[in-house]
């Protein structure tokens, strides 16, 4: 029975880290006729996956809360959204949020206390065999300009005239239609290849086989292209920042050469035949629609304290409930308008308040003191980065989960070889 319920253990991590690039679900509740992803309960099928990994892992003995000082702020966390949901316009989405953090928490857990080096090899291959699908689906979406009816496979409806799709114009004046694969947004399906690429680095780097080697500078080059195809323009920025710093103080004394350089000629391929698009969206200023947007969400996040202590929240307007609190606060507004803050700390600040928005970032900092690999802490930095200009980390579950992933594995030292000097 022992055997069994190691063998169950591992094969649930490793069914979830497969299946979590997939939205495929249940939806058991939406609060709108019209569906909007925050405003709706899922249930995922991956979130079965976890559900019985933590209840096997639990039977083995697993104690999530050991009394550390990170494990602590945590837990005040989690209590305070729990208390947000008091006073939330929208019961149900808080208490559901709260869920989503609590489920986060506990993957954060159990990857810090359980997961171990020789488990890392075969994490990485099961998640990266979805990304690989993931890539061509997307690549495929942008080519086609429509999705491939993947339905089951939790694939969005989408194409260059549908409202509500990603799209930009090129400098011919053609919609250009962002890739999504099964990921509810372009910008979320770029941060699961960046992962995705992060984890082939370290596979590419750890074998021998001149074969293998092949193959997985092959998977990094369709992943890259992949990317490309999201014109995330946030992540891929500093996505490069990011291996520049690496190359000068880590990589360069290192065999990583061959795979960045083979990534980002695949990456300029791509941009070089897409030219008209790839220029297009690499125009930014302050009028573009995006950059506007954010600046009043931004704004609206810090105005959400109005009504409490005066301009300070202390306790949030309720866990997921900032968007409800938008529509009550600035009415008369089209509906795709009222959107979560395209910022995590601002979010976590609206929704549960500076106390909650205090612990959060001393949590982040423990993190980041650990000895952690280089390599790890880098895209633990580009995920943070990332959420001061995005908010699927707080708001969507598969941007949740991947999110505490990475910080759970902050505390492994032994994972992707260098490690820093704390």
């Amino acid at each position: 029975m022992t055997r069994f319920l190691f063998f169950a253990e591992r094969w649930l991590w490793l069914a979830f880290l497969f299946l979590l690039p997939f939205q495929s679900r249940i939806i058991l509740w939406q609060s709108d006729w019209i569906f909007i992803e925050w405003h709706a309960i899922s249930l995922f099928v991956w979130d079965i996956a976890l559900i019985s990994l933590f209840a096997v892992a639990f039977w083995r003995g697993w104690r999530p809360f050991d009394g550390a000082k990170i494990n602590r702020a945590l837990i005040t966390l989690g209590a305070l959204s729990l208390c947000s949901v008091a006073w939330a316009i929208n019961v149900p989405i808080a208490l559901y949020a709260t869920i989503r953090l609590v489920e986060g928490i506990l993957l954060f857990w159990y990857v810090r206390r359980v997961i171990h080096e020789n488990m890392l090899a075969p994490s990485i291959i099961a998640f990266s065999v979805a990304m690989i699908f993931q890539a061509m689906l997307g690549i495929g979406q942008f080519f086609v300009h429509h999705d491939f009816r993947l339905w089951i496979l939790g694939e969005p409806s989408i194409s260059p005239t549908m409202h509500g799709v990603a799209v930009f114009f090129s400098l011919t004046g053609e919609r250009v239609m962002r890739a999504y694969g099964t990921f509810p947004h372009p910008n979320i399906f770029a941060a699961f290849l960046t992962a995705s690429l992060w984890g082939i680095a370290w596979l590419w780097r750890h074998t021998s086989s001149l074969r293998m080697r092949i193959m997985w500078l092959c998977t990094a080059m369709v992943l890259g292209v992949a990317l490309a195809t999201t014109f995330s323009r946030t992540i891929v920025a500093v996505l490069i920042a990011a291996i520049t710093v690496l190359m000068v103080n880590v990589w360069r004394r290192q065999s990583y050469m061959k795979y960045v350089f083979s990534v980002i000629v695949a990456m300029l391929i791509f941009a070089s035949i897409v030219w008209p698009a790839t220029i297009a969206r690499l125009k930014i200023s302050g009028g573009d629609e995006a950059v506007a947007m954010r600046v009043e969400y931004a704004k609206d996040a810090l105005y959400s304290g109005n009504g409490f202590f005066g301009k300070i929240n202390l306790f949030g307007v309720g866990a997921g409930n900032f968007t409800y609190w938008l529509a009550d606060a600035v009415p008369n507004m089209p509906r795709y308008w009222y959107q979560p803050a395209h910022n995590i700390f601002l979010l976590a600040y609206s929704e549960i308040g500076l106390i909650g928005l205090l612990i959060f970032i001393g949590f982040l900092v423990l993190q980041f003191r650990t000895n952690a690999s280089i390599e790890i802490k880098a895209l633990a930095l580009i995920f943070v980065i990332v959420g001061l200009t995005d908010h699927f980390f707080w708001t969507l579950a598969q941007g949740q989960m991947l999110w505490w992933i990475v910080l759970g594995l902050l505390t492994k030292h032994d994972i992707l070889g260098h490690h820093g000097q704390n």
